[in-house]
C-alpha cells in the first residue's frame, strides 16, 4: 500500500513511498527543512522535531502553566525560517523541550491517580499498572543506553549509572542523551499525530546509538519520516 504526503496545493506536489517510514536525503541547502515545513503546512496533525537540538533541561520550569496552553504549544514548533530567524511565541526549541517534560510528568501523575481511583471503587481493589507515556519513553531510552538508567523518582526524572545506587538529575545528561530523550518524549506525547518528521536525526547522536534509537522507535511508532544529509 502506497503512502502519500502532500507538500503543496497541486496533485504533483506530493511524496509517495511504499514503506511505513521514509528518509529524505539531500546536501546542505538543498531545501530539506523547507520541504519539512511545507509538509507540515499542508498536513493535519503533523509533528516536527527540529534539527536544532542544543538542549538544556530545566525540570519544573512550566509547573505553573495551564494545561491548555502546554497542549496548544506542543504541536506547533516551526523552527527557524529561511532567513535563519526563529519565530516568537512557542517556537523556541528550549521551551518546547521543557514543556514536553512538564506534560510527561503531568500525564504520569494523572494516569497513576486515575488508575488508583478506579481500583478503589472496583470490587477487587486491584491497582493495575497504568499506561503512562513517560514509561514508554523511559523504556526505550533504557534499552538503548545500557550503561545509564533513567526513572521517575522524587517527583522528577532522574538518572543513574549502571551498577550505582545514587541518582542525579537528568540536567546532567550528555548532549546526545538529551537529544535521544527529547525525541522519545516528542514521540510519546504525539500519539495523535498522523505524520512525525525528524529533521537531521543524526545531530549529536553517535551512529550506533542513532540506528538503535530509530529501530526501537519504529517498533512503537509507525508514522516516522526523517530528513537527513
Amino acid at each position: 500500500m502506497s503512502n502519500k504526503i502532500k507538500w503543496g496545493q497541486s496533485d504533483k506536489e506530493k511524496i509517495e513511498f511504499d514503506s511505513k517510514n521514509a528518509s529524505i536525503i539531500g546536501s546542505n541547502g538543498s531545501g530539506k527543512s523547507s520541504l519539512m515545513r511545507e509538509i507540515a503546512k499542508h498536513s493535519s496533525n503533523c509533528i516536527i522535531i527540529s534539527a536544532h537540538k542544543n538542549l538544556t533541561i530545566r525540570q519544573g520550569s512550566y509547573r505553573g502553566h495551564e494545561q491548555d496552553q502546554l497542549l496548544r504549544d506542543k504541536d506547533h514548533f516551526e523552527g527557524p525560517h529561511h532567513n535563519g530567524s526563529v519565530p516568537n511565541s512557542n517556537n523556541n526549541l528550549q521551551i518546547d523541550f521543557n514543556q514536553m517534560i512538564e506534560l510527561a510528568l503531568r500525564d504520569y501523575n494523572n494516569s497513576s491517580v486515575k488508575e488508583l481511583n478506579r481500583a478503589l471503587i472496583s470490587p477487587e481493589k486491584i491497582v493495575n499498572d497504568p499506561n503512562r507515556k513517560l514509561d514508554d519513553a523511559i523504556k526505550i531510552w533504557n534499552t538503548i543506553f545500557s550503561d545509564r538508567e533513567i526513572s521517575y523518582k522524587d517527583d522528577k526524572i532522574k538518572a543513574k549509572s549502571s551498577g550505582k545506587t545514587d541518582f542525579y538529575d537528568i540536567e546532567d545528561l550528555s548532549d546526545g542523551e538529551r537529544v535521544a530523550f527529547y525525541i522519545l518524549l516528542k514521540l510519546a506525547l504525539s500519539d495523535e499525530a498522523q505524520i512525525i518528521i525528524i529533521d537531521e536525526p543524526e545531530t549529536f547522536l553517535d551512529p550506533a546509538i542513532l540506528n538503535q534509537l530509530f529501530d526501537e522507535c519504529e517498533k512503537e511508532y509507525t508514522n516516522l519520516i526523517s530528513t537527513e544529509y
